[in-house]
């Protein structure tokens, strides 16, 4: 097993409306930096929706709309994505 000193904090559940598999099974992945999430999202296929949950807040801070817009969720606290550094996803 191998472990790592700095934990990806940011999950991934996404799925097809039609085929949701609930919970733990639309998990698709965790990551350091929610760019990275949103990479992954855009490198998928036929995701019809998706939330990017930040672990140290227990909150989905992005979500996906029918619309094709991202927002927050609910009431997570509002975010400000850092600007990446140059080459970063």
């Amino acid at each position: 097993m191998s472990f790592r000193s700095v934990p990806d904090v940011f999950l991934l559940f996404g799925g097809q409306d039609f085929y949701p598999n609930g919970g733990w099974g639309d998990f698709l992945g965790s990551f350091p930096t929610p760019y990275e999430a949103l990479a992954e999202i855009g490198s998928r296929d036929g995701l019809d929706w998706w939330h990017v949950v930040d672990t140290t807040t227990d909150s989905a801070i992005l979500t996906s709309h029918p619309d094709g817009r991202i927002g927050v969720w609910n009431d997570a606290p509002r975010i400000a994505l850092p600007t990446p550094k140059e080459g970063s996803p």
